[in-house]
């Protein structure tokens, strides 16, 4: 992926606005790269009045799928900006979405406390994970596929299996609920996850063992955002509280 499309994420990840952007790869990034062919262009479709709160774009960067602050998701084709179908269900505003692996399953989390998996194909609902009684902030699939991490921010994260829709384990069982993951990340791997918690601190945990092994700290806001680096090497956090007038920070 080249880093026209890299910082277009980043954008997109940032504006929270009623428009969806899409972008393929630009001229200079194709001389760099060896390729030959028309330039691609950014498109903005607007169409969203109630405003975008998630994106994830698809493995083969042909699509992109958007959770809005209604009750929706939309997938879009990021070659042209074309609406292709919409992923109805939800009945709270969505707070994540993501792309399984292998592109063929699409995953939202919603402020009415479920996951729900679609077939990206045909829109059909295929898994409806009920978490506890909190709005579900943040998924993410572990590297093969078979299981989707959720986390609420109530309680500990929790891990679910893709084909049966059972839950497997929690992380940090006996946490309090300011240190209840409201923000979660999977290594490349698989064998780490990241969390991000009210309490201000990022912490690193054994997939396998499920125990804490690492903590970040620095922050002075709730954590809003992270990321680990494809190598594993690194990772990214961001903080954010709408009621305090000190600057959010990002730390990696």
């Amino acid at each position: 992926m080249t880093r026209w499309l890299r910082a277009a994420r980043a954008m997109l990840a940032a504006c929270g606005l009623a428009c969806v952007a899409l972008v393929a790869d630009d001229a200079q990034a194709d001389r760099e790269e060896g390729r030959s062919g028309p330039r691609a262009r950014l498109v903005v479709t607007r169409g969203n009045a109630m405003g975008v709160s998630a994106l994830a774009v698809s493995p083969d960067d042909r699509h992109l799928l958007t959770g809005n602050q209604g009750d929706d998701a939309c997938l879009w084709e990021m070659a042209t900006g074309r609406e292709v179908r919409r992923f109805i269900g939800h009945t709270g505003s969505l707070n994540d979405v993501a792309f399984s692996p292998d592109g063929r399953l699409a995953a939202t989390c919603a402020n009415d406390h479920t996951v729900r998996l679609w077939d990206v194909r045909t829109g059909k609902e295929i898994q409806c994970l009920h978490c506890d009684s909190f709005s579900v902030q943040s998924i993410a699939f572990s590297p093969d596929g078979t299981q989707l991490l959720s986390a609420t921010g109530g309680k500990p994260p929790q891990c679910w299996d893709v084909a049966s829709g059972r839950r497997l384990w929690r992380l940090g069982v006996d946490e309090p609920l300011s240190r209840a993951g409201a923000h979660v990340a999977w290594s490349r791997g698989g064998r780490f996850v990241l969390t991000g918690s009210w309490d201000t601190v990022a912490r690193v945990w054994d997939a396998d063992s499920r125990e804490e092994i690492r903590r970040f700290e620095g922050h002075r806001h709730p954590i809003c955002a992270l990321a680990i680096a494809p190598d594993g090497r690194h990772a990214v956090t961001c903080d954010g509280d709408a009621m305090s007038q000190d600057d959010s920070t990002v730390r990696v």
